[in-house]
């Protein structure tokens, strides 16, 4: 597996579970991408393996540092009860954290509702993407994104429009 897998990467240094996910079902052992995932690389499962995460505040300062803006993606697939994704998005605000992803459509309508409350309560932005990752057999289609809601400052206002030159 490890082979196709960094063969499908391209990198060593870019091989992540999509490879690997991508490797088992060209192999046969999965019938879907999803499959890959509930069965060996979720969390807690055979193929899983733990990471060891920079602290937020810290990766934030990178991002901010580099010119970047930091944004939360889709908070509303992580596992957590609404006070956890409350808590969550609070400390990410007090880190520095600049906007939330927020056109994934999540199977309770009332879960977007609060998420955004929380993104007007706390000034952050707004952002969006299809969350493509190339699967063969995603449900999400390339480019198809739903606008930002008109409540929130789209993240792209926060840009700075820098010039750059080769070194």
């Amino acid at each position: 597996m490890l082979e196709k897998a960094l063969e499908l990467s391209g990198s060593a240094e870019k091989v992540g579970r999509p490879h690997f996910a991508s490797a088992m079902l060209e192999a046969g052992f999965v019938n879907s991408m999803d499959k890959a995932f509930k069965q060996y690389l979720g969390n807690g499962k055979a193929c899983d393996i733990k990471s060891v995460w920079p602290d937020m505040s810290e990766v934030i300062e990178w991002i901010t540092q580099s010119g970047g803006v930091p944004v939360l993606a889709h908070p509303l697939k992580y596992k957590m009860t609404r006070s956890k994704r409350e808590r969550l998005l609070t400390a990410f605000k007090a880190a520095g954290g600049m906007a939330v992803e927020v056109t994934e459509k999540p199977k309770d309508p009332s879960h977007q509702s609060h998420l955004l409350g929380l993104c007007e309560s706390l000034h952050l932005a707004g952002s969006g993407g299809s969350d493509f990752h190339g699967y063969k057999d995603s449900y999400l289609a390339l480019g198809q994104v739903s606008p930002i809601p008109s409540k929130l400052t789209p993240v792209w206002r926060l840009f700075k429009h820098t010039q750059l030159t080769p070194h």
